[in-house]
C-alpha cells in the first residue's frame, strides 16, 4: 500500500486532534508494508497550545517510510508552527523531509 499526493486544505481544530501518519507491519499493510509519501496539510488552526499536539509519524522501516511532509501555515492558537519542536507530534527514524512553510 502506498498513500501519496494527498492534501488536507482549509480545517479548523477545536482540540488538539491532527491526523496521525503512522505506517504499520506487514500483517496490517500487506506483503511488502507500504509506505506514505508527498503528503501535504495546509491552512490549518488548531484550538489548543502547540506543545499540546500530541499526533505519531511514524515509519516501520526503511522501505515502510514516511517521507514529504509539508505544512503549510499550520497554526495554533494564533502563533505559527516552523518546526516539530514547537509541537508534541512524536516521529521515528523512518520519518524523513518534514518541512514546516
Amino acid at each position: 500500500v502506498l498513500i501519496h499526493d494527498v492534501t488536507i486544505r482549509n480545517v479548523h481544530l477545536y482540540h488538539t486532534v491532527l491526523c496521525s501518519l503512522e505506517v504499520l507491519d506487514a500483517r496490517t499493510w500487506g506483503a511488502g508494508g507500504g509506505a506514505i509519501r508527498d503528503i501535504t496539510v495546509e491552512n490549518v488552526t488548531i484550538d489548543a497550545d502547540p506543545k499540546e499536539i500530541k499526533k505519531l509519524m511514524t515509519g516501520w522501516s526503511e522501505e515502510s517510510s514516511i517521507s514529504n511532509i509539508v505544512f503549510k501555515n499550520l497554526r495554533a492558537i494564533g502563533q505559527k508552527i516552523t518546526s516539530l519542536a514547537q509541537t508534541g507530534i512524536e516521529t521515528n527514524e523512518f520519518v524523513k523531509g518534514v518541512r514546516f512553510e
